[in-house]
């Protein structure tokens, strides 16, 4: 697969993994470097999203905008890095008529070395806030290496771990 089919993979496939199915990428740019080449993707969309929140079970309905900039440098051995830096903003009402606002960024590593060693590496940190003092946070890392024989290793403080709920009538929680 060649270098930017593989970088439009990697942005279709970390926009994916965030319940986005069709994507408007635009035309990359390329710069050039000493034996290195770097093309830079950026990306923005809105989407409807509909969810119950995990702190008070209030059903929300409203939209989020996920935007960023995927980058994709080869080295001069051959290796393959992806960056994708984003930042996700929404607005929700509940079904009682709270109000809620979204905001978080994230960062997506993705490492092809030519030894065939690969790694991933995704940070985010989110917060939602309610009207109602709510506020729900997430903090996520997920970790994935393969060495060059193919052994894989996976380290994650996953959602269930990160998630906490705090607010007046909401006792602080860590659902899971």
């Amino acid at each position: 697969m060649k270098g930017s089919a593989v970088a439009a993979f990697v942005t279709v496939a970390a926009i994916t993994a965030c319940g986005r199915t069709e994507l408007a990428v635009q035309p990359p740019t390329v710069a050039l470097a000493a034996q290195a080449e770097r093309m830079t993707f950026p990306f923005s969309f809105t989407f409807p999203q509909d969810f119950i929140s995990p702190c008070t079970g209030e059903p929300l309905s409203g939209s989020a905008t996920f935007a960023g900039e995927t980058q994709r440098v080869t080295d001069s051995q051959g290796g393959i890095h992806f960056q994708i830096d984003a930042t996700r903003t929404g607005t929700y009402t509940g079904e009682a008529g709270t109000t809620f606002t979204e905001s978080g960024t994230a960062r997506f590593h993705f490492n092809l070395l030519s030894s065939g060693t690969m790694n991933r590496v995704e940070l985010v940190n989110g917060q939602i806030t309610g009207s109602d003092g709510t506020t729900l946070l997430l903090k996520d890392r997920f970790i994935f290496v393969m060495d060059a024989n193919g052994v894989v290793r996976i380290d994650r403080d996953n959602y269930s771990t990160a998630l906490r709920c705090a607010g007046p009538g909401v006792p602080v929680v860590q659902p899971g």
